[in-house]
């Protein structure tokens, strides 16, 4: 196994010693990481790097290496290296040992959050897809889930042309009992909403010497009614009570929710739900009875061997229970 800790020191250096050509954001981040390693030691420190640490079973390991080791040992799917297994570069061996190396003493992360920004064509796809991976099968949590955000949909289906078969969240209640922001009809030629009155609710009120896009950090646009409009209307106590006007957020990629709204409305969403269960099952099944915390078969080849052998298991014990039907119970009992 390579020693990826080492390899994200010796970036961290090369950044701050000037080698590599970076963005003030990444030789910040650097020189927080090398301040964090001198000034977090020994057993009264509140965090640890990469320490290691004992599953339920007791098996020992490192938490930033077995990331890096796992994601290694997948294959790209895509592209002239398709096949091959993943190979890390120094600065995603970075990113990856500093978010997950830092525990604490309780053996819960340090970090819960963090924003990574690279340019395009620098396998963000590839890293993040075998990050949900990890965090889905491997990371020794049960029932864990992985959420996708509103610019994974619309890449998914304006980018890739694939039907989204994924539930969306919706937050358009509101917990005043005013009126919802699903009750206000969009109208996509004017770009506006109208209210139930039939007022509008407009990203802007007045043309702009220099255009404005309104898009705020979170990728929203935020329409508000007129005040007048509000001051005036009937059922104000109803729709905005708490505030002058009423205001609603919208998604800049709200016609990519819409796809999956409308899928989630036909049979095939249903059986594609239903599927997804008996799948998401083996997958809790796998990682509550067998344990395959980490992968023990190096290469391609054993990953593949060791995830044939978990799944026979899997299909023996439920052929075993449709043999002998309550044989397991009796067993237990006996027991």
């Amino acid at each position: 196994m390579r020693t990826y800790a080492v390899i994200a020191r010796q970036y961290a250096r090369a950044v701050i010693a000037g080698k590599m050509p970076t963005c003030k954001w990444v030789r910040a981040a650097c020189q927080r990481q090398l301040d964090d390693l001198d000034r977090f030691k020994g057993k009264d420190s509140p965090y640890r790097f990469n320490p290691k640490l004992t599953d339920k079973l007791g098996r020992s390991f490192y938490p930033a290496d077995n990331l890096c080791a796992f994601i290694e040992r997948l294959p790209h799917v895509k592209g002239p290296l398709a096949g091959t297994p993943i190979k890390l570069e120094p600065w995603q061996v970075f990113i990856l040992t500093t978010v997950f190396g830092w525990i604490k003493p309780d053996g819960n992360r340090r970090f819960r959050r963090s924003y990574i920004e690279v340019p395009r064509g620098n396998a963000k796809s590839t890293l993040s897809s075998a990050l949900a991976l990890y965090m889905l099968a491997a990371d020794g949590e049960g029932g864990a889930e992985v959420y996708g955000t509103a610019s994974m949909l619309d890449w998914i289906v304006n980018k890739k042309d694939i039907a989204p078969h994924v539930p969306v969240w919706e937050r358009t209640g509101r917990s005043d009992g005013s009126l919802a922001s699903s009750e206000f009809t969009w109208d996509e030629h004017a770009n506006e909403y109208r209210c139930p009155q039939g007022n509008p609710l407009r990203s802007q009120w007045r043309p702009m010497k220099i255009p404005r896009s309104h898009i705020t950090q979170a990728d929203t646009i935020i329409y508000r009614a007129s005040q007048m409009d509000c001051e005036h209307c009937s059922i104000k106590d109803r729709c905005c009570p708490n505030t002058p006007v009423r205001k609603i957020t919208r998604s800049i990629h709200e016609a990519a929710r819409n796809v999956a709204r409308a899928i989630s409305a036909t049979p095939e969403y249903l059986q594609s739900r239903k599927d997804r269960k008996k799948v998401e099952m083996l997958f809790a099944h796998l990682k509550r009875i067998l344990k395959p915390d980490r992968l023990r078969l190096r290469g391609i080849k054993g990953a593949q061997d060791e995830f044939l052998m978990a799944a026979t298991a899997q299909n023996l014990r439920r052929m075993a229970k449709w043999l002998v039907p309550g044989a397991e119970k009796g067993a237990m009992t006996t027991t």
